[in-house]
């Protein structure tokens, strides 16, 4: 398990940096915790802050925090797939 670590008013996010295999490619996405994204939006939906939208960017996906510590990154990927709408596919 890879992790990046993001600093957000002054809090320190693990994030974890996942490696997808799509056929014969490999795909790199950071994948942080729902705790994180909660700090990142006002109650109408729009960024707090220019950090938080530029952290916000990096990140592909969000999971709970607990999930984003004990998976794979294989098990991540499968979360993400069970758990979504479709339309993210494409970003894998």
């Amino acid at each position: 398990m890879d992790f990046v670590y993001k600093k957000y008013k002054e809090i320190t996010f693990p994030v974890r940096d996942c490696e997808f295999k799509n056929g014969d490619k490999t795909i790199r996405r950071l994948i942080g915790s729902e705790q994180m994204s909660e700090m990142f939006f006002n109650e109408d939906g729009g960024w707090i802050d220019d950090n938080a939208e530029r952290i916000d960017s990096e990140i592909a996906y969000y999971i709970p925090h607990d999930e984003l510590l004990r998976l794979s990154d294989q098990q991540i990927l499968d979360y993400i797939f069970y758990h979504i709408d479709e339309g993210i596919y494409e970003d894998f």
